[in-house]
C-alpha cells in the first residue's frame, strides 16, 4: 500500500509510483496477471476518482504514445466473448443538456486522406444476423421527438455526404425504410428538402439505371 496525505504537485514523475524503462525494446514494463479459476467479478485494475467539482478539466486516465509512422497500436483490447458480455462497455447515466458525450473522437490538424478513417468498423466473417445490425446497431426505445442520427458536414462542396457501395448485391436491398406505426397522422417516411430558393439548378433526386429494364 502506497499512501500520501500531502498536497502533492509533481507532474513530471509519479508522486506515488514512478516506473521508468529506458533501454528495453521488447519487454513489458508492467504486467498484471489474474488467473484464479473461480473468478466471478474480480477486477485486475480499479481506478476510482472522488472529491472533484465542476472545476475539474483533466483526464482521470491519460495515455500518450510516441509512434508516428509505425504500424503499432496505442491501445489494444482483445476479448474472447462468445455469446454474452462486451469487450468494451461505456456507461454514463448522468448526461443531461450540454456538450458532454460518452464517446468523443476528435481530429483537428492533419488531413485525413485516402486510407484514413476516424472510426473504422470491419468484419471479414460471413455474418448472417438480421435482427440487429451486425456492423453497427443503433437502438433508442424511449425517445419520441429527438433526432436519432445527425450528420453535419458544413464545409462540404463537391464531396459526398453519405455513400453506400454494394457491388455484390443480388436479391437484397440497398436501402430499406420501414414504418409499422398505425397512427393516422400525416407524416413522411422520406423527406428531401432543398431550402435555398437561389439553388435553381439543384436536382433533389437523381436516379440512374444503366441496365435495360424488363418489359
Amino acid at each position: 500500500r502506497i499512501t500520501s496525505t500531502g498536497v502533492d504537485t509533481g507532474s513530471t514523475t509519479g508522486t506515488l509510483l514512478d516506473l521508468a524503462q529506458t533501454a528495453s525494446t521488447t519487454a513489458v514494463a508492467a504486467l498484471i496477471t489474474v488467473s484464479g479459476a473461480s473468478q466471478t467479478s474480480a477486477s485486475a485494475l480499479s481506478v476510482v476518482q472522488s472529491g472533484t467539482t465542476t472545476g475539474f478539466t483533466g483526464s482521470l486516465v491519460k495515455i500518450l504514445g510516441s509512434s508516428t509512422t509505425g504500424a503499432g497500436n496505442l491501445f489494444q483490447v482483445t476479448g474472447v466473448n462468445t455469446t454474452a458480455g462486451d469487450v468494451a462497455k461505456l456507461i454514463n447515466n448522468a448526461l443531461v443538456a450540454g456538450t458532454s458525450t460518452i464517446l468523443n473522437v476528435s481530429h483537428t490538424t492533419s488531413v485525413l486522406g485516402a486510407g484514413n478513417s476516424l472510426v473504422r468498423i470491419t468484419s471479414t466473417s460471413i455474418d448472417t444476423g438480421t435482427t440487429t445490425g451486425t456492423l453497427l446497431d443503433l437502438a433508442s426505445t424511449a425517445s419520441t421527438s429527438g433526432t436519432q442520427v445527425l450528420g453535419t458536414f458544413s464545409g462540404l462542396t463537391t464531396g459526398i455526404g453519405l455513400s453506400l457501395v454494394m457491388a455484390a448485391l443480388t436479391t437484397g436491398t440497398g436501402l430499406l425504410i420501414t414504418s409499422a406505426s398505425a397512427d393516422t397522422s400525416a407524416r413522411k417516411l422520406l423527406s428531401i428538402v432543398n431550402s435555398n430558393a437561389a439553388a435553381n439548378l439543384a436536382v433533389p433526386v437523381s436516379v440512374t439505371q444503366a441496365g435495360v429494364q424488363n418489359t
